[in-house]
């Protein structure tokens, strides 16, 4: 679907963008590189074609939820040895990738309803949560 995206970003919120898109953390600077972009008016063809990514990662990494607009605000993640981030969205949060909740993102967590947590399966993987190691 080619359209506009519903994503919006307040000043303060594209300043974040603009300073996470400078870090070393080449998943981490991609993701808020690709939500600016967006908000510049590039589609997720176009995103997505730019970074060598799907389509829906590009739709996941600016996803709103039905029923209106809701701001995706970004908090970092370790996935194995690189960062990614994961996305609040209100009182719910999204943590795709992800083997290690950083200490500074703690703060973006309080007060959720409800927290996904990636679990690729039972037994340790180093690159992600594992159901033996969230309940074990």
């Amino acid at each position: 679907m080619v359209g506009r995206s519903p994503v919006v970003a307040s000043a303060l919120q594209r300043r974040d963008l603009i300073a996470l898109s400078r870090s070393r953390e080449r998943g981490e600077a991609d993701r808020a590189r690709a939500i600016l972009l967006t908000l510049g008016g590039w589609t997720s063809p176009w995103i997505a074609e730019a970074f060598g990514v799907r389509e829906d990662t590009v739709r996941l990494w600016r996803s709103a939820l039905p029923g209106g607009l809701v701001e995706a605000l970004p908090f970092r993640l370790i996935h194995g040895e690189i960062a990614t981030l994961g996305f609040r969205f209100g009182r719910i949060a999204d943590a795709p990738d992800v083997s290690r909740i950083r200490e500074e993102s703690l703060p973006s967590l309080e007060g959720l309803d409800i927290l996904i947590l990636d679990a690729l399966r039972y037994a340790p993987h180093p690159a992600h949560f594992s159901w033996m190691r969230l309940w074990p």
